[in-house]
């Protein structure tokens, strides 16, 4: 999904991203979009499930862009349950909270199908309770915001936040026409991940390898556009 922004150069987009996993009988969605693309994600749900249930929720963390549509889901979906860190969530939703399920690193949800994601720690993360996701079927690892997608550098007119201009969207890494710079990097962190500038980033690095390493990985699923994957 993503968000209009005009600077004094054109139409700037702010990317948002939420992925659907379905398995042989079940379906998880990870991380919920913003209420701003609640039609859209909406319509894509209903033309991927069709009547079909979804069964699991999983907001890799507490921010809108994230967790913004959670409510709007369980009330569309009454079987669907809440899992991951879902400390406070009740805070939120206390309507839901016989729905929220705590799921820890290292726990598996089992779509059917031989499709499992499975909770990860976040090498990278922006709150406490973030967490990633991996599909071993694909090789998937769900990065959150944690290797954001980004297909601008630094626009000094554009809205904090800017990430790509109109006809970016929903381009892989590989259909780009240049490789991503040092100074798009350096944005995207410098706006998600504001600690990054008080530690030593090396340990992380280092954790990150090791973490690929045991979870090998073909896709990372941090894209400018909502989407989903089923299995082949």
């Amino acid at each position: 999904m993503a968000s209009d922004i005009v600077d004094v150069d054109g139409q700037v987009h702010v990317h948002v991203s939420a992925y659907l996993v379905v398995g042989r009988g079940k379906s998880m969605m990870i991380d919920t979009g913003t209420p701003e693309h609640w039609p859209d994600i909406e319509r894509q749900l209903e033309e991927v499930l069709g009547h079909a249930q979804l069964d699991y929720v999983f907001p890799t963390h507490p921010e809108i862009p994230h967790a913004g549509n959670l409510g709007r889901l369980l009330t569309k979906y009454a079987g669907a349950v809440v899992v991951g860190n879902v400390q406070d969530y009740h805070l939120y939703y206390p309507e839901f909270e016989t729905r929220l399920s705590r799921r820890d690193s290292g726990a598996r949800v089992d779509l059917a199908g031989g499709v499992e994601v499975e909770i990860v720690d976040a090498v990278i993360g922006d709150l406490p309770n973030t967490r990633w996701a991996y599909e071993k079927k694909q090789q998937v690892l769900f990065v959150s915001d944690g290797l954001a997608y980004s297909h601008l550098p630094p626009v000094d007119d554009a809205a904090d936040g800017a990430m790509h201009r109109a006809g970016d969207c929903a381009r892989l890494s590989h259909e780009r026409s240049g490789p991503l710079g040092v100074e798009q990097a350096i944005f995207v962190t410098r706006s998600a991940l504001f600690w990054s500038r008080y530690v030593a980033i090396d340990e992380h690095l280092r954790e990150f390898n090791r973490l690929i390493a045991s979870h090998p990985v073909r896709f990372v699923c941090a894209g400018p556009r909502g989407g989903h994957f089923e299995p082949t």
